[in-house]
């Protein structure tokens, strides 16, 4: 159950962070169409997934995942029509996720039997864990700062690159970084990357707000981060 569980954590993780865009998730709380081009996009990441194993064994699993997808990210953008895209929301609708991708995998186990080899599995592992961390990650910490919006006048002045595509940029290198460095047990990297964060940022942190802002994002991206490689570095022990 827990191999064929890692690889249906891989296609969903890459149909829900990797080939869904922010426009998509737009477009699905009022466009039927937008919705069922992402559950079929899920649907091949799945099937992609799960090629690993024989098809008489996952092949039926796929309506079944796809009806689950469909009905609980219905549920999201019919509650994000009424309140809008929250923290809490998003957790509910990946915990939701999580729930039915455990059921199939507890109704499909295939045992012992034409189980994919071992590195391979434990690659799918490592890859499932950088895209819940750098991409999935990003939606959580979004979700976090947007309960604490800076100024207008906060967020800097001049041409440039804009400083929330940056941000962005840096947070996603950040938690990859991070992520590294907890599954080779180099704890120490961490306080690194958190260093040279705030060199970059040093004159910025003078300003308070800014600076509150800055270290409930770094905060939260470093949780995710330790949350997601304990998680993994927990896993691999239990593949190997």
């Amino acid at each position: 159950m827990a191999t064929l569980l890692v690889y249906l954590l891989l296609g969903h993780v890459v149909g829900d962070f990797v080939l869904q865009s922010s426009a998509l998730v737009a477009a699905k709380r009022t466009r039927a169409g937008a919705l069922l081009r992402h559950v079929l996009l899920v649907t091949a990441a799945h099937a992609v997934a799960l090629l690993p194993f024989p098809a008489d064994r996952w092949l039926w699993l796929l309506p079944l995942l796809a009806l689950a997808h469909a009905a609980i990210d219905a549920l999201k953008a019919a509650f994000e029509r009424r309140r809008g895209e929250t923290l809490g929301g998003f957790a509910a609708d990946q915990a939701l996720h999580l729930a039915c991708l455990v059921a199939a995998a507890a109704l499909a186990d295939p045992g012992h039997a034409a189980l994919p080899p071992p590195e391979l599995t434990r690659a799918a592992a490592v890859a499932t864990a950088y895209v819940a961390c750098v991409l999935g990650g990003s939606a959580v910490v979004r979700l976090v700062l947007a309960r604490f919006p800076l100024r207008p006048d906060a967020d800097g002045e001049g041409d440039g690159p804009s400083p929330w595509r940056m941000g962005h940029a840096i947070g996603v290198l950040e938690r990859a970084l991070g992520l590294t460095f907890v599954l080779l047990d180099a704890w120490a990297g961490l306080g690194g990357v958190i260093a040279a964060k705030s060199i970059a940022r040093f004159k910025d942190l003078e300003r308070r707000h800014f600076g509150e802002y800055y270290l409930v994002g770094t905060l939260t991206s470093l949780l995710v981060t330790v949350a997601v490689g304990a998680a993994t570095v927990r896993a691999l022990r239990h593949l190997a």
